[in-house]
């Protein structure tokens, strides 16, 4: 069985920010619909269709549905109509605040989610490995190209070759916190109103570096996977 060929993706904050977050609320509820033409009732006993929800609409929660566990409706807002959906057709997840990470766990579950309703929907006959990949925003030599489509998106810009072979290429850009060790003494170069300053204190303290992804998906001329290739430079 093929391996995974998937670059490295870091899920939100570093995971001790993350259990401080959710220790103190600092996360945000979101839906996504799962089912086609979900149904917008005006209440939650659900007299009135206001609307029809189309699948794979989402959008925050406003309100934590975990407060009324025994409802089969939830409470949220379509395009600024106010209303409540039965909970069967939706996935309910959260991420951390984005003013904590810049979006960065908003945007990576938003996408998990979309990917699990979409295989959901379109991966029924798909191989087990194949679509367990997929779920995990993986891909896999012998993929087709709704498969690659599906677990990463359409790219950035498609390279067709005289045999029918092609190459799909993403580009991304992205950061991620690391921690490193500051020494007891050293030159931390120039200091904002300071210039140039030595620094006396010591410890473990957290970075965030800015980097950019160029990921490039081969098909043959069958229109499979044939390789993955990915690069990452500092931006």
């Amino acid at each position: 069985m093929s391996q995974p060929m998937s670059p490295p993706m870091s899920r939100g904050l570093v995971t001790l920010i993350g259990l401080v977050a959710l220790l103190v609320g600092c996360t945000q509820g979101h839906y996504l619909v799962r089912s086609p033409e979900l149904p917008l009732y005006s209440t939650r006993s659900g007299e009135e269709v206001l609307a029809r929800l189309p699948r794979f609409h989402h959008e925050p929660l406003s309100e934590d549905p975990e407060e009324t566990p025994g409802s089969e409706r939830v409470a949220l807002s379509y395009r600024g109509q106010a209303g409540f959906a039965p909970r069967s057709g939706l996935f309910l997840f959260d991420y951390l605040d984005p003013a904590l990470d810049e979006g960065a766990d908003r945007a990576e579950a938003v996408a998990a989610q979309l990917r699990r309703a979409q295989v959901e929907a379109f991966g029924a006959e798909w191989p087990p490995e194949v679509a367990q990949a997929v779920r995990e925003g993986q891909v896999l030599a012998g993929m087709i190209p709704r498969q690659v489509e599906v677990s990463w998106g359409w790219p950035s810009q498609v390279e067709r070759g005289p045999a029918g072979e092609q190459r799909w290429i993403y580009e991304r850009r992205g950061s991620q916190l690391r921690q490193v060790y500051r020494p007891p003494l050293g030159y931390y170069g120039p200091q904002p109103l300071l210039g140039p300053a030595w620094g006396y204190d010591s410890g473990w303290v957290m970075v965030r570096e800015r980097y950019v992804e160029r990921r490039v998906v081969t098909f043959g001329v069958d229109g499979r996977v044939l390789g993955v290739e990915t690069t990452r430079s500092q931006g």
